[in-house]
């Protein structure tokens, strides 16, 4: 009986469905077990590495429920995520919560103004 080849490698991602997909795509010529046993592992840990940051975050803000949301602001959070996740869209991940100055100090100033018309009058 033969070990598949993810638990070989100590892989919980199946090296050998991306190997598959790797020949389908016509990566090379030819595609080694190695190369597939390679991306498996190397994407293996960019997603533990997504996950810790999101189950910290998560921890951090006492919920207990995992959310699109978690994992969006966790990647912000982290500069080397960010940085590989610059132009990656996450589904139901929102936005980066941020009002720039000029806007608040808008709102200040017109308000401002207004009351010390009123106290002019």
């Amino acid at each position: 009986m033969s070990v598949p080849l993810s638990r070989r490698a100590g892989l919980v991602f199946p090296v050998h469905q991306f190997r598959k997909k790797m020949k389908e795509q016509r990566v090379g010529k030819f595609v080694k077990k190695e190369s597939a046993i390679y991306l498996a592992a190397v994407l293996e840990y960019l997603v533990a590495e997504v996950l810790e940051v999101s189950a910290d975050l998560t921890w951090e803000i006492r919920k207990k429920r995992l959310i699109p949301r978690h994992i969006f602001l966790a990647i912000q959070a982290d500069e080397e995520l960010s940085k590989l996740c610059q132009n990656v869209t996450i589904m139901e991940g929102g936005v980066v919560p941020l009002i720039h100055q000029v806007l608040q100090s808008k709102k200040t100033n017109s308000s401002s103004k207004r009351n010390r018309k009123s106290t002019e009058n």
